[in-house]
């Protein structure tokens, strides 16, 4: 987990905690990726610092990135385990941003 300033945040990272704004207002949830219209709403917000999910690795310090591959894998595999549900529900939906977003942040963790 890294914490980092807004204008530090990138397209497609993962919030590793809940984000509240100054005033005590929750903001964005535990495992959102976040995208362009969420890294300028946290700086239009006064939010100081996020928590972030690291894909740093451990031993050697280099930034893991998820191979295409990998990602459509994971996709997949999450697709299938949810087959038996409606998919347009916000919950499922949210369950499987989930799942795939840690999936994915595992990778290269043994």
């Amino acid at each position: 987990m890294e914490t980092l300033s807004p204008s530090a945040l990138k397209v497609g990272m993962v919030l590793a905690k809940d984000v509240y704004g100054p005033s005590g207002r929750f903001l964005l949830g535990k495992d959102c990726e976040l995208t362009d219209k969420h890294v300028q709403a946290l700086l239009s917000w006064g939010v100081v610092s996020v928590d972030v999910v690291s894909n740093q690795n451990e031993d050697t310090g280099e930034y893991l990135t998820v191979p295409e591959e990998v990602k459509n894998t994971i996709i997949a595999k999450t697709d299938e385990r949810l087959k038996h549900v409606e998919q347009s529900e916000p919950l499922i939906q949210a369950l499987r941003d989930a799942v795939i977003n840690f999936q994915m942040s595992q990778y290269g963790k043994g």
